[in-house]
């Protein structure tokens, strides 16, 4: 793999989800140019909290079997059951991915997610 640099900024985030949706999430990591960057033998874990001190309420990760990186960039898988289970309404969410030599973490994305009701039930 090529040396390269990644935007120097994390996207910033803004997701509503209604709650028992069921989707996926393509976050693309840029290099300083703008180029997406091939993050396929990379790992990758986003976590939801509501400060960066308290627990976490919900996380994608490899152990969850909810996030993959491709060439595309991360994705994240949001399952329905899941997101029907959520007791928060407004929390911060995190992307982060690891190297796969060094495992240094990066942030590659941040910011608010909501979670809206669902309208049937």
């Amino acid at each position: 793999m090529p040396p390269f640099l990644l935007r120097p900024a994390a996207t910033e985030i803004d997701w509503e989800i209604i709650k028992g949706d069921a989707f996926d999430i393509l976050m693309p990591v840029l290099d300083s140019d703008g180029v997406a960057v091939d993050i396929s033998t990379w790992t990758a874990k986003a976590q939801v909290r509501h400060s960066e001190n308290e627990p976490v309420l919900h996380e994608w990760s490899l152990d969850e079997g909810n996030i993959s990186c491709s060439v595309d960039g991360v994705t994240l898988n949001v399952i329905g059951s899941q997101t029907s289970a959520w007791t928060f309404t407004k929390a911060l969410v995190s992307i982060e991915i690891y190297e796969p030599i060094t495992l240094k973490p990066r942030v590659i994305a941040e910011g608010t997610i909501r979670a809206l009701p669902e309208t049937t039930q």
